[in-house]
């Protein structure tokens, strides 16, 4: 016969066996995501990537979600997340690779959409800025242009990088000197132009970034996904450097090697990359040094 003790018994064994089923599926889970990544070319670490790679990893930026409120991911932002602390380091090595070659002309570019090329270009310039550097940040991604938006400004009609490529306007008309960020000129495009390549191939973006090296110490060009358009190859025949910016297990080490070739191949060089959007929140170390750097930044980068 049964009874209500038999009953309790049999509950509490099947929520056991439940239990242990549900960890050994996680497990089994975690390890085969363990046993992909080890055995894939897949980028996700720093050290996979100096083993796979022909190029240096400058950086590992985690990614940061946007908080409430928050229009865009600058570091300066007062309610920037504490683990862009890594930028003022990529900063560091970005100034120790462009100096020891002498360089001053650098793309930002990545393979695909959406790995945070932008938002890697935009900050990079505020980093360097902050330590006194005079900076030319230029929206090169004339097809899909985003800087104006990241800093949320508006360019004015006439005012656009397309308008100084064809010869319209000159650059005193289309360069604008940021009254938050000290030491930060930019250039920015309005609308999206549908055949840039022939823009940027007509000589005059080499003749703007010739007059840029005279008067600033860094030339920043944020520029289109290369695996998309041929703009990019354009750029780096005219830029000095390049940067990729790689999104964590989103790019095979093979392609991105093809792509160092390709690049390297027009004349520039691929000074290293950035592993973008890497899972994590980052040590505690990074959320120590956080209130440390913005206090810095904001003292020597205050509004006018």
């Amino acid at each position: 016969s049964f009874s209500a003790n038999n009953i309790v018994k049999n509950q509490a064994s099947s929520l056991k066996y439940a239990c242990a089923a549900a960890a050994l599926v996680l497990m089994a889970g975690v390890g085969l995501t363990v046993l992909i990544a080890m055995f894939s070319d897949k980028i996700y670490s720093r050290e996979q990537a100096a083993d796979l790679l022909d190029m240096d990893i400058l950086s590992v930026l985690h990614r940061v979600k946007k908080r409430k409120g928050q229009k865009g991911l600058l570091i300066l932002d007062p309610m920037a997340d504490p683990s862009f602390i890594e930028m003022d380091r990529l900063a560091t090595y970005f100034q120790q690779k462009m100096d020891h070659r002498g360089l001053k002309t650098v793309i930002i570019s990545s393979i695909h959409e959406n790995e945070g090329k932008t938002t890697l270009a935009a900050n990079l310039a505020l980093s360097l800025a902050v330590r006194g550097k005079k900076v030319a940040l230029i929206d090169g991604d004339l097809r899909k242009p985003a800087m104006a938006k990241i800093f949320e400004k508006e360019v004015q009609e006439g005012s656009s990088v397309s308008d100084l490529l064809e010869g319209k306007v000159g650059l005193k008309e289309v360069m604008r000197h940021s009254r938050k960020y000290k030491g930060l000129i930019y250039v920015w495009q309005k609308q999206p132009v549908p055949e840039a390549d022939q823009l940027l191939s007509n000589g005059r973006l080499k003749s703007v970034l010739h007059v840029f090296q005279k008067h600033v110490d860094y030339v920043i060009i944020d520029t289109p996904p290369i695996g998309i358009v041929r703009d990019t190859e354009i750029l780096a025949g005219t830029a000095e450097a390049v940067i990729l910016s790689v999104k964590q297990s989103g790019e095979k080490a093979a392609v991105l090697n093809d792509v160092t070739d390709l690049l390297e191949e027009t004349g520039t060089t691929v000074i290293g990359g950035v592993i973008n959007m890497a899972q994590g929140t980052g040590s505690r170390k990074k959320h120590r040094y956080g209130k440390y750097y913005y206090g810095y930044g904001n003292r020597r980068n205050g509004d006018k």
